[in-house]
């Protein structure tokens, strides 16, 4: 079985060498490491090429001749790589020696076409906290279906036909790969740490299941519950339809990696949970004492189902209510 790392990069000169070094230690190496730069104005190039002349396996370096951004610069680098397998790498983290042949194994193990591990949480030198994503994940009360970190995934190559072309201008191109995998029930969570995490000040992105010390739900049910959703929701539609064209369109493919049955009933859950979503913005469309009368029935309906039930009902009644300016719906 091949092995590919895809590797984006960007001014990451500082901490790439720990992550480079760590390939190199893995139990089980990878048979290429495809690194994609977006124009970094740092030492990036010089560090990869320094680590391709002594490296155990075959290094690809393909510098972008324009800036693609985060998202595209991966979705280039998961297109560019050759292996049955592809790891997906951020350039500041550390793996641990297991992490491939662990994953590897759970491949092995099932047809899943998406594999997530665990990480734990470091500050900018290393320095182990004992926090891991998926325990403050937890502790935040959501679901591991709510975790889509790239730098913790794996994906089988074919799975591609499904996820290609990215909608990058819709959500980050990992949030898209997790997306359709947890739909289609074809995600495995490893849930040992196989990584280190390292937050420093460049990070790209610093969510509420990354902090170091243990998360509070009253900060997340502030952070999450207490805001204007009109723009998320209206994005979380277009995606939903998104998604939903995707799998119409791909019907052979899904055929093909006897996820017929699962495409279905995908097709059919995002539908009812458009439909869900135009309900709980038409309640946010009243004032708090209005809207309590037509949430409530909906919500002994069964209409929270697709949400966090009570949790999500709650935060609807608190949200203030939507811009009647605008259209409902993209």
């Amino acid at each position: 079985m091949l092995i590919s790392i895809a590797m984006a990069t960007y001014n990451g000169a500082k901490y790439l060498p720990d992550q480079l070094e760590s390939f190199a230690n893995q139990r089980v190496l990878p048979q290429e490491l495809v690194v994609c730069d977006d124009r970094s104005t740092d030492n990036t190039m010089s560090v990869l090429q320094s680590f391709r002349r002594h490296a155990p396996f075959d290094v690809r370096i393909i510098p972008n001749e324009r800036r693609l951004g985060y998202s595209a610069n991966f979705e280039k680098a998961l297109n560019s790589c050759s292996g049955e397998i592809i790891f997906i790498s951020d350039q500041d983290d550390v793996w641990l020696p297991k992490k491939t042949a662990s994953v590897l194994g759970a491949l092995a193990q099932c047809k899943a076409m998406v594999v997530l591990n665990d990480q734990e949480i470091t500050d900018a030198n290393l320095t182990r906290t004992g926090r891991t994503i998926m325990g403050n994940t937890r502790t935040l009360g959501f679901k591991e279906t709510w975790i889509s970190a790239g730098c913790c995934t794996a994906v089988r190559r074919e799975f591609l036909e499904l996820l290609n072309p990215f909608p990058n201008h819709l959500l980050a191109y990992d949030a898209w790969i997790h997306k359709v995998a947890v739909e289609l029930g074809t995600r495995q969570v490893v849930p040992e740490v196989h990584q280190l995490y390292r937050r420093h000040s460049s990070n790209t992105s610093a969510p509420l299941a990354t902090t170091f010390s243990i998360p509070n739900r009253v900060s997340a049910f502030m952070h999450f519950g207490l805001r204007d959703v009109s723009d998320g929701w209206d994005v979380e539609v277009q995606i939903s339809r998104e998604l939903t064209q995707r799998l119409r369109e791909r019907a052979g493919t899904l055929n093909r990696f006897d996820l017929h049955h699962a495409g279905r009933a995908a097709i059919r859950k995002e539908e009812e949970f458009v439909e869900a979503l135009t309900h709980r913005r038409s309640f946010l469309k009243q004032g708090r004492i209005h809207r309590f009368g037509p949430l409530l029935r909906f919500f002994l309906r069964g209409g929270y189902v697709q949400f966090s039930g009570v949790r999500s009902a709650a935060k609807d009644l608190l949200r203030p209510s939507v811009r009647t300016d605008r259209p409902s719906e993209p």
